[in-house]
């Protein structure tokens, strides 16, 4: 069988972790990461984040004996599928995304933004408030939130760049 790329999803926060168990196997991985800069009490500090949070790729042939051994990495739920079966990804998908992270300055893969998600501020002077998504403006790339303060509801227009979309 020909070896193909895969999407792996994992435990919140267990992309690396996965990733090194996979590699330890011998199977080819691919896990795009983003420098950002996390702010802490009294300092800043630069990391390595996942693209996509939640995911990583592997190159497999997908025989049954592989799929078992993705399945049972640590920190791996299972693979991303379509119809019950594990959907491939192109080479060229791969390739690109490579190119963009490597070549990239900025990169920012935007949350479903749909209106009544929940939604953290993480950029910006109202930094840690949470609010409901009222309004989204695609074409602008502007959103509007509602965030409660001082027991009033206050609209506020910004970027989807500066808010985390939360599963509640």
């Amino acid at each position: 069988m020909e070896e193909r790329w895969y999407v792996a999803f994992t435990r919140p926060r267990h992309e690396k972790e996965a990733a090194r168990w996979m590699e330890g196997l011998g199977m080819e991985i691919y896990l795009p990461l983003v420098r950002k800069i996390r702010k802490y009490r009294s300092r800043k500090k630069v990391v390595d984040l996942p693209l996509f949070p939640r995911y990583l790729f592997v190159r497999t042939s997908l025989e049954p004996e592989e799929h078992v051994r993705i399945l049972r990495t640590p920190g791996v739920v299972g693979l991303v599928s379509f119809d019950g079966a594990p959907r491939p990804v192109d080479d060229i998908e791969i390739e690109s995304l490579r190119i963009l992270v490597t070549r990239g300055s900025h990169l920012t893969v935007l949350p479903d933004l749909v209106e009544g998600r929940w939604v953290k501020v993480v950029d910006g002077p109202l930094a840690g408030a949470v609010g409901v998504i009222k309004e989204v403006d695609r074409e602008k790339m502007r959103l509007v939130v509602n965030i409660t303060l001082l027991g009033r509801s206050v609209s506020v227009l910004m970027s989807p760049a500066q808010i985390e979309v939360l599963d509640l």
